[in-house]
C-alpha cells in the first residue's frame, strides 16, 4: 500500500488510554502498540517482539516498560530490551519505537522518518480544546473504501439531503454554500437560514422548529 509516512497521523483517543488500559492499533498496515508511561506519557511501539514476532500487546505493561509474553523480554519506550532472562542482551534485541505526541485530546503518531517529526505540524484543532467537552463528538465510523473517497463524501455533503434525511438532510440542497482555500487547506461552508431542523437539529430548534444551521467541513493537507 502506497501512503504518505511523513506526516502525522491520529492514532487513539486521548481517553482510550486511561489508567493501566493500552492498544493495539494497526496503521499504515503496521502493528502498533501504544501504552501510557508511569508519568502519563505515551509511548508507541512496534507491536511485534523481535525474537519470536510476538504480540507486544500480549505482554505486561508495568512502570514504564513492556514485557514480551512469550519469553519475558523487556523493552523500555525507546524500543530498547531492557531485560533478557535468558542471556545477553545483542543488538537485534530492539523494538521501532515511533514519535508520539498528545494534543487536542488526541494521540498523533509520526509513522516515518523520525529525524523530521515536528509536533508544530500537527493540525490546529485548538478549537476542540476551547469547546466544552459534552460538545465534543469522539468516535470511529470503520469504512471499507478507500480514503480518497471518503474525503470525496465529507467534503461534499450536498448528498445528505437524500441519504440522511431524517439526521443532517433536509438543507443543505437549498443552503448558501462557500468554497475558499486557506494557504494548504480547502474549507466549504454551508449556511441554511430559517430552515426546518431535522432529526441532528431538533434540539436546538425553538418552538417553531426553525433554526438557523452553519456547517464548516476543513480538509488539511497532510503535507
Amino acid at each position: 500500500m502506497h501512503a504518505l509516512k511523513n506526516t502525522w497521523y491520529q492514532a487513539a483517543w486521548s481517553n482510550e488510554l486511561t489508567g493501566e488500559h493500552s492498544l493495539s492499533r494497526t496503521i499504515l498496515n503496521t502493528a502498533i502498540f501504544l501504552y501510557r508511561q508511569s508519568n502519563g506519557a505515551v509511548a508507541a511501539l512496534y507491536d511485534r517482539c523481535p525474537h519470536r514476532f510476538a504480540p507486544l500487546s500480549a505482554g505486561c505493561v508495568s512502570g514504564d516498560n513492556v514485557t514480551c509474553g512469550y519469553h519475558g523480554l523487556t523493552f523500555d519506550p525507546k524500543g530498547q530490551c531492557i531485560n533478557n532472562p535468558h542471556g545477553a542482551i545483542t543488538q537485534r534485541l530492539q523494538v521501532r519505537a515511533y514519535p508520539v505526541v498528545e494534543k487536542h485530546t488526541a494521540i498523533w503518531i509520526w509513522m516515518g522518518d523520525p529525524s523530521l517529526a515536528d509536533p508544530g505540524d500537527i493540525p490546529d484543532l485548538s478549537f476542540i480544546d476551547d469547546a466544552p467537552e459534552e460538545t465534543r463528538i469522539c468516535g470511529y465510523m470503520h469504512t471499507n473504501a478507500d480514503y480518497q473517497l471518503m474525503i470525496d463524501n465529507i467534503m461534499d455533503l450536498s448528498h445528505a439531503d437524500y441519504l440522511h434525511p431524517d439526521t443532517l438532510g433536509g438543507m443543505m440542497t437549498d443552503a448558501e454554500t462557500n468554497v475558499w482555500q486557506d494557504d494548504e487547506n480547502i474549507c466549504v461552508h454551508w449556511l441554511a437560514k430559517n430552515a426546518g431542523a431535522t432529526g441532528a437539529f431538533a434540539a436546538m430548534a425553538d418552538d417553531s422548529n426553525r433554526l438557523d444551521i452553519s456547517i464548516q467541513v476543513e480538509w488539511q493537507s497532510p503535507t
